[in-house]
């Protein structure tokens, strides 16, 4: 699958590319849809919470997916994690209101960081 990282592209990207979109890895796995952006305090993309799970949208585990480490598909309609899904299934999910508690996030944060640096193959 020819993908390039996010913080390469030589492009911008709207919102509705992103939200949505498949998180697949690899293997061409599907491991879910990017169901909301976090945005960081400068206004850049710093996580997507890919939805995991659940039955049409309904108890789904929401991941965070650090921005950084999904690649892009020519097309935008996919973005691709280099983690097998095995591993996926092992990343911390959150609730969506850690990242408006300020507190509860910078306790999540580091976690949720150093998940993603062991697991990620690219």
């Amino acid at each position: 699958m020819t993908a390039q990282p996010v913080d390469e592209l030589e492009r911008t990207i709207r919102i509705e590319n992103v939200l949505g979109a498949d998180v697949r890895n690899l293997q061409d796995e599907d491991l879910g849809d990017i169901e909301d952006v976090v945005l960081d305090q400068e206004g850049d993309i710093a996580y997507v919470l890919v939805g995991r799970g659940g039955f049409f949208g309904v108890g789904q585990d929401m991941v965070p997916v650090r921005w950084q480490d999904l690649r892009a598909v020519p097309d935008l309609d996919a973005f691709v994690l280099e983690v097998d899904e095995q591993a996926f299934e092992q990343a911390p999910a959150v609730d969506r209101d850690v990242f408006a508690d300020t507190d509860a996030y910078a306790q999540r944060r580091g976690e949720i960081d150093s998940f993603w640096e062991e697991q990620v193959q690219g």
